[in-house]
């Protein structure tokens, strides 16, 4: 059976309705696809890079195959998170709409001629939020291998997501 840990960084301690409802039809379709489905929130955290390094460590800890990131105001369709669980890529994620005045998202594209997918249903970007995003333990173990270890109340981590000051 896959194991999957669905992340959700929550700042207040609370989920969205919509959010709710998408991830309780997902986990009621995972168990006939042999899917074991774990959710957590860490809550409470100023800093969503350290509850985003909190989930990693708890990815690796618990022997995850896939740590899901999926933001507390992020509805979906089942079938999108179990279509990207299938992707052989080791990081997939969908390029969500920034609530601000002007439309933008949650991507970064650099170069201009786009390098898509085999099956010609993905583009490769420079960067992209972690709203709606699927990374295998393929990916996990050489992020965190990569990334300076810290340590938290205690707890040992590693700073796979970052903050830094630059220039004020």
């Amino acid at each position: 059976m896959k194991k999957v840990l669905i992340g959700t960084p929550s700042y207040d301690g609370r989920i969205d309705t919509w959010f709710a409802d998408s991830l309780v039809r997902t986990i009621k379709q995972a168990d006939p696809k042999l899917i074991n489905i774990h959710a957590i929130y860490p809550s409470y955290d100023s800093l969503v890079q350290r509850a985003r390094n909190d989930l990693v460590r708890m990815a690796m800890d618990g022997g995850y195959d896939t740590l899901f990131f999926i933001d507390s105001d992020v509805e979906w369709e089942p079938e999108w998170f179990f279509r990207f669980l299938a992707r052989p890529e080791p990081i997939v994620g969908a390029a969500l709409i920034k609530k601000s005045d002007q439309e933008s998202y949650t991507v970064k594209i650099i170069k201009k001629d786009l390098t898509k997918s085999e099956d010609d249903v993905l583009v490769q970007v420079d960067g992209l939020g972690t709203g709606f995003l699927k990374v295998d333990r393929f990916a996990l173990e050489k992020l965190w291998l990569m990334s300076e270890p810290y340590v938290h109340d205690g707890v040992p981590n590693r700073m796979v997501f970052d903050l830094k000051i630059v220039d004020g």
